[in-house]
């Protein structure tokens, strides 16, 4: 109540100032309940997007597992299944011949026939032709009378999109040849050297390896041979070495792997065919 001057007395100055605490206190009050309602609030939703207990185990399983490096794969041959694509293709029975695979098809170069067995292996008919397919299925003649003659043992490859053949026995002067020949599609044929620095001979081989073409044994008039040569043209070629460290051989095959010349067995004159394997990383030094 004032006093008579106007003035409010001590006990109602107490009664305002207690009453303005109570207001503070409530609204402090009320901003704690508000603030832990959204704190339950927000803590409600989080729980139930928290994906369960399964699934974060299954992620968890599954990250290990794609995470983990994957073992080298091993080959594995009795994997390996085989289909006869045909009985009967629309060439003629032949043996010595080239196959290879060229500009995304199946090739078939010359060979000599099956012929009577009472006829010497020369006196059988042989082929210049050339065959293709695109399935190893339908076979169409692309040339009947190649341009290098009807020949067997021969051997072909393929360096910077460029077909080569190479030597054979040639029934057309039945002799054996050391020429090479050369082709952008399969069809039409260059003589690119005529007689080159090694011998005639048929049952060598020839494969691309390291930007250049090698020939590597065979045998000739005098005899088999473990000669090697290369070249990077098919033109001028280079003896690698006359004598390598496996016994001379024909009829073996080459191959390029792992930046490596593989060679698998052969046959040595007079001899079973053999079973060896030796490896070169320059065509000399053979392990």
């Amino acid at each position: 109540m004032p006093d008579g001057r106007g003035y409010l007395s001590r006990p109602s100055l107490f009664m305002l100032e207690y009453i303005n605490m109570n207001k503070t206190l409530k609204s402090f009050i009320i901003l704690i309940i508000l603030f832990l309602f959204f704190i339950l609030l927000f803590s409600t939703i989080a729980y139930f997007k928290k994906p369960p207990k399964e699934e974060i185990a299954e992620n968890i399983i599954e990250e290990i597992i794609t995470t983990k490096e994957e073992p080298a794969k091993i080959f594995d041959p009795t994997l390996l299944s085989w289909h006869e694509a045909t009985s009967s293709a629309n060439w003629q029975k032949r043996d010595a011949h080239t196959g290879i695979t060229f500009n995304g098809k199946l090739w078939v170069f010359g060979g000599v026939r099956d012929g009577s067995k009472a006829l010497s292996y020369e006196s059988h008919v042989h082929e210049s032709d050339i065959w293709s397919s695109s399935d190893g299925i339908t076979w169409v003649l692309e040339n009947a009378t190649a341009s290098w003659g009807k020949r067997r043992a021969h051997a072909t490859t393929i360096l910077n999109d460029t077909l080569y053949l190479a030597g054979g026995w040639v029934k057309d002067d039945w002799k054996f040849h050391n020429d090479v020949w050369s082709s952008l599609d399969g069809i039409n044929w260059t003589e690119v050297a005529s007689s080159t620095s090694w011998s005639a001979r048929k049952g060598h081989s020839l494969v691309a390896f390291d930007d250049k073409l090698w020939l590597i044994g065979g045998v000739d008039n005098i005899g088999a041979l473990n000669d090697v040569w290369s070249s990077s043209d098919g033109i001028t070629w280079e003896l690698v070495t006359e004598h390598a460290p496996w016994v001379a051989r024909y009829d073996q095959t080459i191959t390029s792997f792992d930046g490596k010349l593989w060679l698998h067995g052969g046959v040595v004159p007079g001899l079973l065919g053999r079973k060896d394997i030796w490896s070169t990383a320059n065509g000399k030094d053979w392990v």
